[in-house]
């Protein structure tokens, strides 16, 4: 049990949080493009990645594996992010917001592969999966 869920169904709400952090996230990029700011979005994409690395450390995970790591380094480059765009945006530049967005995807990019080789070597209980 995880804060009250079985195993199983806090991984569905895990996945959930980061396929909406993933989607909001390339919705951020594509304003990015056509050079429109969508503060709510992008809230909702910081948000998302934050919950996303926050509930990665609630699984049951011994040891320091690649997406604990991942996580660890997530959750540094948000507190980063996060501080440059809400609390330091008044005397920041707009290369600013569009570096901390490229952080966070940065982050999100490496975070789902951390998360994609957890799941294979776990189901791959006896072989070496990479």
């Amino acid at each position: 049990m995880i804060l009250g869920l079985s195993v199983g169904a806090f991984t569905l709400l895990h996945v959930i949080i980061t396929l909406v952090a993933i989607g909001s996230g390339l919705i951020v990029v594509g304003g990015m493009f056509a050079s429109h700011r969508l503060p709510v979005t992008t809230a909702l994409f910081l948000l998302t990645t934050v919950l996303t690395s926050v509930t990665g450390f609630l699984f049951p995970i011994h040891g320091l594996t690649p997406a604990l790591r991942v996580g660890i380094l997530a959750c540094v480059i948000l507190a980063v992010a996060l501080f440059a765009l809400y609390k330091e945006h008044q005397r920041m530049a707009l290369d600013l917001r569009d570096y901390c967005c490229r952080v966070t995807l940065f982050e999100r990019f490496c975070s789902c592969r951390a998360e994609l080789r957890e799941s294979f070597s776990s189901h791959c209980v006896g072989s070496d999966a990479v």
